[in-house]
């Protein structure tokens, strides 16, 4: 009975120490300005870090950002994060360089799971986001080359959407063709947030490579039929999104 009481409490020290350690909640609007498309929008986004256990980062697409007012961490009541329907999340754990997330092919889900690397070279530049000293870096990814600033003021590693790899918290990103950006707007802490867990089905994942095979052969299949047709390329689904995703042909 001694032997099961310790037990017990040594279980409760460790579940009670790891509920007061700091959960970092960081907004950030999210802004996609597609060539093909004739507008731009913009989601707000918010990345939830626990630095000693994992980091999950989540869209609210068909929000505005203006919605934040009312909840300007996405974080309901009960401090539980909420799947909803419209909801995109990238889901990683400490120290593990593989990031999970939902992506579609037309009206087709899939869980995909990568690791995107980044090679970023440092710069001099710099300049304050939200009052913190940040750095420049630079980045080629994908297609899109990337310039980041990220503070080391907040002693923590992070970033929205797949980026990665910097000795510091990314608070603004953008590329230099204008299609994509992503800022922050608000820094926040929490002590008493459920720990963070994937969000997503993992039974069926699929690579990044794998996803690229598949929009791959959708791509020219539907380009196939779309000539077989005489009405030449279809524009509604592009070689490249956020992402080079069809590779030329020779």
């Amino acid at each position: 009975m001694k032997y099961t009481l310790t037990l017990f409490i040594f279980i409760l020290s460790i579940h009670c120490s790891f509920a007061q350690e700091t959960t970092y909640i960081i907004d950030y609007d999210l802004k996609k300005a597609f060539k093909q498309s004739p507008t731009s929008f913009t989601s707000p986004s918010s990345l939830f870090i626990q630095p000693k256990n994992s980091a999950l980062y989540k869209i609210k697409y068909g929000a505005t950002p203006e919605e934040k007012v009312e909840d300007p961490n996405n974080l309901p009541q009960g401090n539980v994060i909420v799947v909803e329907g419209s909801d995109a999340f990238y889901f990683r754990k400490e120290g593990d360089t593989t990031l999970i997330y939902d992506d579609h092919i037309i009206f087709r889900h899939f869980t995909v799971k990568d690791q995107p690397k980044f090679n970023w070279t440092l710069t001099n530049d710099s300049k304050k986001v939200l009052g913190y000293n940040c750095q420049k870096a630079t980045a080629n990814f994908r297609g899109r080359t990337y310039e980041a600033y990220f503070t080391a003021d907040l002693g923590i590693q992070g970033a929205p959407w797949k980026f990665y790899g910097l000795p510091g918290l990314i608070l603004h990103v953008y590329s230099i063709d204008g299609v994509f950006e992503i800022t922050a707007t608000g820094i926040n802490t929490v002590k008493d947030i459920e720990p963070l867990e994937n969000p997503l089905d993992t039974t069926k994942m699929i690579t990044w490579e794998q996803y690229k095979k598949k929009y791959e052969r959708k791509y020219y299949g539907l380009m196939n039929m779309v000539i077989g047709d005489g009405h030449g390329n279809s524009a509604s689904m592009p070689k490249m999104q956020l992402e080079l995703l069809v590779e030329d042909r020779n």
